[in-house]
C-alpha cells in the first residue's frame, strides 16, 4: 500500500476541537505527514467557507472559496501534495512556491471527484517552504459560463478553488550505498572479497541486501570462479525510500605459467643445443687466441 493511501484510510486520527471547528492534528506515516485544512500552519486571507461536516473530505472538513482569497501553508520537507477537488463548479487556481512563478491548476471536471491529488512538488531541498494558493475567477473553456443559482450567494462566475488537506513528504532521498571490493566495468585475475553498506541522511547506517548474478549475497563473501558477475545492492530507509547501486565485474582466468626447467625431452634438446654452441664458441676464442 502506498504512502497516499495509507493517510487517505485516515486511520488512527487524533481529533480536536478548536473555534467550533473539527480541527485534525497532523498525522504522520512512513515520512509523510497529512495536515488538514484547519490546521493552524495554513493561513487563509478572505473570502473562505468552512464546511463542517463534509461528508467524503478528510476529517469531515473542507475549505473553498469563489472570490479574491489565498490560503498560504508553511511546512518543512522535501515535496508535498495538494489534496482537493474536481467538480463542475470549479476554476483554475494557481500555487507558488517559495514566491516562485505562479503554476496554473485546473479544478474543473464533469465528474465530481473528492479528497484526490490536485497538484504536486517534489524535489524540493530539505528545509522549510511555502506554498500559496490563491483564487483567480478563471473558468475551464468548457465550463458554463455565467451564473449558478444553487449558491449563496450565487457563484458568478463558477469557479470555485477548494483545499481538503496537505501532504509533506519530510524525506525524499533514498540511502547512499557503498561498495567496496569490486568496482563497475572492471576485470579481476585474482579472487575480490566484496564489502557493502548504507547510509541515509535522515536514519543513519541503514540494512542493505544484495544479490550476485541473481542469487543473495552476503557483505564480505570472495567471489573466485572465472566469469561475469553483476552485483544489485539495494538498501530502503523508514520513509520508503529504496536506493539501488548495481555493479558488473569479471574474473578472468588466471595466465598461463611459463616453465624454465629443463624436464622433458624439449628441455633436453634445448639444453644439448645451448651446450654445443657453448663449446664451439670456446674453440673460436682458443683459435683467435693462438693466432
Amino acid at each position: 500500500m502506498s504512502r497516499r493511501s495509507v493517510l487517505k484510510s485516515g486511520v488512527a486520527l487524533l481529533a480536536l476541537t478548536l473555534l467550533g471547528s473539527l480541527v485534525l492534528a497532523p498525522m504522520a506515516f512512513g515520512g509523510v505527514t497529512r495536515y488538514d485544512q484547519t490546521d493552524p500552519a495554513i493561513a487563509y486571507t478572505p473570502t473562505w467557507n468552512f464546511d463542517v461536516p463534509a461528508a467524503g473530505f478528510y476529517g469531515g472538513t473542507y475549505a473553498w472559496t469563489n472570490a479574491n482569497g489565498t490560503a498560504t501553508f508553511t511546512f518543512t520537507g522535501e515535496g508535498i501534495d495538494w489534496i482537493g477537488r474536481h467538480q463542475v463548479l470549479f476554476g483554475i487556481a494557481q500555487v507558488s512556491v517559495d514566491g516562485g512563478a505562479w503554476e496554473d491548476v485546473n479544478l474543473y471536471s464533469t465528474t465530481d471527484t473528492l479528497s484526490l491529488v490536485v497538484w504536486s512538488k517534489m524535489g524540493l531541498d530539505p528545509g522549510s517552504h511555502t506554498v500559496t494558493i490563491r483564487w483567480t475567477g478563471i473558468q475551464d473553456p468548457a465550463s458554463a459560463q455565467g451564473v449558478y443559482s444553487g449558491g449563496v450567494p450565487p457563484y458568478n462566475p463558477a469557479a470555485l478553488v477548494g483545499i481538503d488537506a496537505f501532504d509533506v513528504y519530510s524525506d525524499l532521498t533514498p540511502p547512499v550505498i557503498t561498495v567496496n571490493g569490486a568496482a563497475d566495468d572492471e576485470a579481476y585475475t585474482d579472487p575480490v572479497t566484496i564489502t557493502f553498506s548504507a547510509n541515509d541522511a535522515v536514519d543513519g547506517p541503514v540494512a542493505a541486501t544484495a544479490t550476485l548474478n541473481g542469487d543473495p549475497f552476503t557483505s564480505g563473501d570472495a567471489v573466485s570462479d572465472p566469469g561475469g558477475y553483476t552485483l544489485v545492492v539495494s538498501s530502503t530507509d523508514s520513509s520508503g525510500n529504496t536506493g539501488t547501486t548495481t555493479i558488473s565485474f569479471t574474473i578472468e582466468e588466471p595466465p598461463a605459467a611459463v616453465s624454465t626447467s629443463a624436464s622433458g625431452p624439449w628441455g633436453l634438446a634445448l639444453l644439448a643445443v645451448a651446450g654445443l654452441a657453448g663449446v664451439g664458441l670456446v674453440v673460436a676464442s682458443k683459435e683467435r687466441v693462438s693466432t
